[in-house]
C-alpha cells in the first residue's frame, strides 16, 4: 500500500471498469474533496498500488498517449479525424462507444498512419467517448460531440 497523507482537496488517477461488464470504459479521474488520509481510512477506501501500463502506442506510456491524441472537429457532425502521437499499429482499432457504455461503431485503424478518421453521421446528437485500442488494451478515451 503506497504511503500518502491528502491534507486537502486533489486528484487521483484510477481505472477501473466504469460498467462492470469488461466493456473498457473506464473512470479514469476521481477528485476527493475534504478528506484526509485518517478520513479515508475510517471510511473504508482501500489503496492499493498497481503497476504502471505498459508503452501503448510507439514508446509512449498510457498517460502520454492521453495528451497527445487529438480529435476535431469537435464537435462534428460527419467525420471525426484522429491525430495518434505515432502511426497506428496493426492491431489497432477506433472505437466509438455510447455515454452508457455500449460499443457503437469500431474500425480498424489503418497501420502505419498517425492521421485515422472514422464516420460519425449515423449517430444521433450526443456526447461520446472514441477509444483507441491495441493489443486489446484501451490506450485513449476522448470525448466528443456529434451535432
Amino acid at each position: 500500500m503506497p504511503n500518502f497523507i491528502l491534507t486537502s482537496a486533489g486528484s487521483l488517477l484510477i481505472q477501473c471498469d466504469a460498467s462492470d461488464n469488461n466493456d473498457d470504459v473506464y473512470i479514469d479521474a476521481v477528485t476527493i474533496v475534504r478528506l484526509n488520509g485518517l478520513e479515508l481510512i475510517e471510511s473504508g477506501v482501500s489503496i492499493q498500488e498497481v503497476q504502471k501500463p505498459s508503452a501503448g502506442l510507439g514508446q509512449d506510456t498510457q498517460s502520454d498517449v492521453f495528451n497527445k491524441l487529438v480529435l476535431y472537429p469537435n464537435p462534428t457532425n460527419g467525420i471525426l479525424i484522429v491525430e495518434l502521437p505515432s502511426p497506428a499499429g496493426l492491431d489497432m482499432s477506433l472505437q466509438i462507444v455510447s455515454i452508457t457504455g455500449q460499443r457503437l461503431l469500431s474500425k480498424k485503424a489503418e497501420s502505419g498512419n498517425a492521421i485515422q478518421s472514422i464516420e460519425v453521421s449515423g449517430l444521433p446528437q450526443g456526447m461520446y467517448l472514441f477509444q483507441a485500442v491495441s493489443d486489446g488494451r484501451v490506450l485513449s478515451v476522448n470525448k466528443f460531440v456529434k451535432q
